[in-house]
């Protein structure tokens, strides 16, 4: 069943989905504009104003981003955005993108990314008179040249300021084809090293899933609030070699790029002690290269 687009986005609908507006479409912006060498990972839970995090090929450098989104400019012709002050920590590799959307057509028509580390030298700190919460009051104009502008751009271009030097945009190996995937396992290990996670990491450990499954990584896991992160692959399995106790894994060579923040975690499963093994194997995707099996 159709439905017409001015029946079912009414204003109450809009309000509560701006964000969700903004989100999707500088995930269409930086994806699509990139060619798909920037790839988006989705938090697992709440992150603290993280809404989305890309890496390059999936596996470079993590770029944590939050978009605030306005719909139609004001009177005035400017843009304008809110930003939690009492929760908000700026950081190293993180960026608020500022969305401009039009609220017709409810897509992106200008974009304003800035280092976290700058939202309070332009944002107005003032108290909401409704929710009694400290807020950064942001505005920017869409055309004037207000002390803004030197960060308005196109949203076409907005995949630039998270893209890596040039000179590092090379293409890791590609296998001929996709790696097999056993969801079901998969997803069973990958959850089960997530709950791990978030027990064992007193709130500080951040989990984010990427939204295309073809860089050999499952999972990213941030320090709150830091730059500092980990791209994890998770493998599992319930197999031990022949008349051995040794727990046998495999890694797929086709998406296998070894980096200093790139781990491997192995688990097992005990079919005689139904339940996961309670201990597992975290290993530096570098020595493990120089370890493997040939």
């Amino acid at each position: 069943m159709a439905l017409e687009q001015r029946e079912f986005f009414n204003d109450q609908a809009i309000e509560k989905f701006e964000g969700w507006v903004g989100e999707n479409d500088v995930d269409r912006a930086v994806c699509l504009g990139s060619g798909w060498r920037l790839q988006p990972y989705l938090p697992l839970h709440d992150t603290r104003h993280v809404d989305r995090v890309y890496c390059w090929d999936g596996i470079g450098r993590a770029q944590f981003v939050q978009v605030k989104t306005a719909l139609g400019p004001q009177r005035d012709g400017e843009f304008t955005w809110r930003v939690r002050a009492e929760t908000f920590t700026a950081y190293r590799n993180f960026k608020v993108v500022l969305v401009g959307a039009d609220p017709e057509s409810l897509r992106m028509t200008w974009c304003w990314p800035l280092d976290s580390r700058v939202i309070k030298k332009y944002g107005r700190l003032y108290r909401n008179p409704k929710t009694g919460t400290l807020e950064y009051d942001l505005r920017a104009a869409s055309r004037a040249r207000d002390r803004m502008a030197v960060y308005r751009m196109a949203p076409e271009d907005l995949w630039e300021r998270f893209a890596p030097p040039p000179a590092l945009r090379l293409k890791p190996p590609v296998g001929s084809r996709f790696p097999a995937m056993r969801v079901e396992e998969g997803a069973y290990f990958e959850y089960a090293f997530v709950a791990d996670m978030i027990a064992g990491g007193s709130g500080r450990l951040m989990c984010y899933r990427p939204a295309v499954d073809v860089a050999g990584r499952d999972l990213l896991v941030q320090l709150d609030n830091t730059w500092r992160a980990l791209s994890i692959q998770v493998k599992g399995t319930a197999r031990l070699a022949e008349d051995s106790d040794v727990v046998h894994c495999a890694v797929a060579r086709e998406t296998f790029v070894p980096r200093d923040d790139f781990w491997l975690a192995f688990q097992f499963y005990d079919r005689i002690g139904v339940g996961r093994f309670r201990e597992c194997w975290l290993v530096p995707s570098e020595e493990f290269l120089r370890t493997k099996r040939a």
